[in-house]
Order: structure tokens, then C-alpha cells, then sequence
């Protein structure tokens, strides 16, 4: 027989396994993928910290997402200091993950400098919880830690701004 403290931890426990296995992935199991930096990061370590996150799934050899560099440096930069650029890259065409020595020395040429992660399409998904079949594309999520749009294609910095400013009425 259970003596009440017994019961109350094993119901609690059986509750939480139950809640993370209907929040999804994101909320109980944070998948960690490896930065530029050299360190693990998990998209808690981004997400859910007082400001909006954006993070961009692109390759260097996309071109629709080099087109779209430019407005996530902006952003990243200052535009408006309440909003993180986080891009995951991955090697386009075939979603497999990028040669770090390639993708660094794509970043330095280049001045991008928000955070990068190194990913394959399969630990993309993962990571942001939401399958990812297309570059670049774009999760804008609340300073809350809610994923509040999928932006498909290159974003602008007006649509930036009109997903803070939409989200932010709500």
C-alpha cells in the first residue's frame, strides 16, 4: 500500500511526463546544436528571455537567403535592441549540414554577426520543433518563448516590424 506522500510523487510524476509528452519536444527535450563559437546551444538558451527572436534557417548557397542578409544584420545590429537574429545554417541543396571551415570563413566575408548554428534539415526541425523543407525561412517568436509566425521566403526588415508590431497587439 502507498502511503499519501508516495502517491502524490508518483502522480506528479506521471503528470509531468504526461504534460511534456503533449507540450512537444521544445518544452521538456531542448535539442542542442553546435555554433560557430564552438559551443552546444538549445533554442532555450535564445527563446523566451524578455525579446523577440528571430531565427532564420538559410544557407550560404541559397541565394534568395543571401538576399535577405543584409535585413538580418540590420535587425541583429540595433534596429531595435529587443530583437535576436539566430540563424541555423544548413547546406542547400540536400539539407545536409554545412562545412564549418566553409561556413566560417561565409560568415567572416560576409559580416554576419548574429549567433550561427550548425544544422542538417533533420536537426533544424527539431530544434525549432516545426519541419523545415525550404531555405530560407524565418520563426519569429515572442519574448514570452511562444513561436508566434513562419515567415516562408526572404524577410524584409518592414516585415520584421510588421510581425513585432501584429504580435505585439495581441
Amino acid at each position: 500500500m502507498y502511503s499519501r506522500p508516495r502517491l502524490f510523487i508518483r502522480f506528479a510524476l506521471v503528470s509531468l511526463t504526461m504534460w511534456c509528452v503533449g507540450a512537444g519536444a521544445r518544452a521538456c527535450e531542448t535539442p542542442r546544436l553546435l555554433g560557430l563559437d564552438g559551443l552546444e546551444h538549445a533554442l532555450d538558451d535564445y527563446v523566451g528571455r524578455g525579446q523577440w527572436v528571430m531565427v532564420n534557417v538559410w544557407s550560404p548557397g541559397c541565394e534568395h537567403c543571401l538576399t535577405e542578409l543584409p535585413a538580418l544584420r540590420n535587425v541583429h545590429r540595433g534596429d531595435d535592441p529587443d530583437v535576436l537574429v539566430l540563424g541555423l545554417a544548413v547546406a542547400y541543396p540536400g539539407f545536409g549540414y554545412p562545412d564549418r571551415n566553409t561556413l566560417d570563413g561565409f560568415v567572416k566575408a560576409n559580416g554576419v554577426d548574429f549567433p550561427v548554428l550548425l544544422a542538417d534539415g533533420k536537426a533544424a526541425s527539431a530544434f525549432v520543433d516545426s519541419p523545415i523543407d525550404v531555405v530560407p525561412i524565418t520563426f519569429a517568436f515572442d519574448p514570452r518563448g511562444r513561436m508566434v509566425a513562419q515567415w516562408y521566403g526572404v524577410i524584409t526588415l518592414p516585415d520584421i516590424r510588421e510581425i513585432i508590431r501584429d504580435f505585439t497587439a495581441r
